[in-house]
């Protein structure tokens, strides 16, 4: 949460524009919880919530590809195939993001 806190206050800062966020977010709630608050990001994200974790079972989005700009994330989905459920405890999310 702290670190939503901080990526807030640097968005609070800067010139208006498109922001993405991806990665491990450790946020497992599909409605984004409280680390990806309007209160914390002062953005209003929104993004696909595949299951991503545990990597042989999963169940839990932890991962996310998420923007600020609605609908603009389409496709997401956790990857699977030969080694990638050894190479990790969660499984990589692919999709695509509409630009401007």
């Amino acid at each position: 949460m702290v670190q939503m806190r901080i990526i807030g206050q640097y968005l609070r800062r800067r010139p208006a524009m498109q922001t993405i966020i991806m990665g491990d977010l450790n946020e497992w709630r599909p409605w984004g919880g409280l680390a990806l608050s309007p209160k914390l990001t002062y953005r209003r994200f929104s993004g696909p919530a595949p299951a991503t974790f545990p990597a042989k079972r999963p169940f839990l989005p932890l991962d996310r590809i998420l923007t600020d700009k609605t609908g603009a994330v389409t496709g997401a989905k956790a990857m699977t195939g030969p080694g990638l459920r050894m190479a990790s405890d969660q499984l990589p999310l692919r999709g695509r993001v509409a630009i401007g």
